[in-house]
């Protein structure tokens, strides 16, 4: 199968206190259509650093020293801004952490999604409206015509988490980062959410590069892992294999600090794996 991303040999370097560090070195990473891949370690191992790699909205301190990033037939680290901006805007989206603070606090819900559909599908008011309101029956949202009125403090961090979801999958993107998307959420929310994303990735067939410190949520959503400690990937495994047969130490630490309550079993379906959701 083909791949949509796939990286090489990537180092990225950040500047501090007058210093030049490597933070992420001789990254190797394929993510196929389709695939689910988790991206797992300790916080600043350097996960978000790599994701924020791929979107090109990396700070200002931190430039890639070596290596490449193909999405599909471009070469990402070759372009300039604005097709980067382009292209990443339209065919790679985001996740991401915190559904407080992701989504304008003065802007209606309704308005910031047309923004999105009329901006990259070109849609007319009406008709970027009406898909808004389809997107959140898409996210089990209760009532969208009265959400969409609504503003991202009227909501719960669950309904404001459905919301960001259906904004990433409205433009059908080849490739969604989703970047601990469930951390800021409560467990029983959290795994609505999770089977909430893989539904509906699942039904698009579009790639996931699912980036988290919980094995646990690997275990519920992956298909295959990366994981990666100190900037480097020690170790990459389809997920049943991992679990089963893990071969870094870092990766066997992981999983014993990882709940029984979520430890993978490959025999299950996902209907087994994710209990029926409650709608928001």
């Amino acid at each position: 199968m083909k791949s949509v991303l796939t990286i090489r040999g990537l180092n990225l370097e950040i500047r501090q206190n007058g210093r030049q560090s490597t933070v992420l070195r001789k990254i190797n990473l394929d993510i196929r259509r389709g695939q689910v891949h988790g991206l797992v370690g300790e916080s600043g191992a350097g996960k978000s650093l790599l994701g924020k790699a791929v979107l090109g909205i990396l700070p200002s301190s931190s430039s890639i020293s070596r290596g490449s990033i193909h999405f599909g037939s471009d070469e990402l680290t070759g372009l300039d801004r604005n097709r980067r901006r382009l292209l990443a805007s339209r065919y790679i989206a985001m996740i991401p952490q915190d559904p407080m603070t992701s989504l304008n606090p003065v802007r209606r819900v309704g308005r910031q999604m047309c923004d999105v559909l009329r901006l990259h599908k070109g849609l007319r008011r009406k008709a970027a409206q009406e898909q808004a309101v389809q997107l959140l029956n898409n996210v089990q949202i209760r009532d969208p015509l009265r959400v969409i009125r609504q503003y991202p403090f009227e909501l719960s961090g669950g309904m404001r988490q459905r919301v960001l979801i259906a904004m990433a999958f409205s433009c059908e993107p080849d490739l969604i980062i989703a970047d601990e998307p469930t951390t800021a959420l409560d467990v029983t929310v959290q795994r609505q959410i999770l089977r909430l994303i893989k539904q509906l990735q699942t039904e698009s067939g579009t790639a996931l590069l699912f980036i988290t410190h919980d094995l646990g949520v690997v275990a519920k959503i992956c298909d295959f892992v990366s994981v990666i400690t100190e900037g480097r990937i020690v170790e990459q495994q389809a997920i049943e294999k991992l679990f089963k047969e893990p071969q870094h130490s870092y990766t066997r630490t992981l999983l014993a600090t990882t709940s029984e309550y979520y430890q993978y079993d490959y025999r299950m379906s996902d209907a087994a794996r994710f209990p029926p959701p409650e709608t928001a």
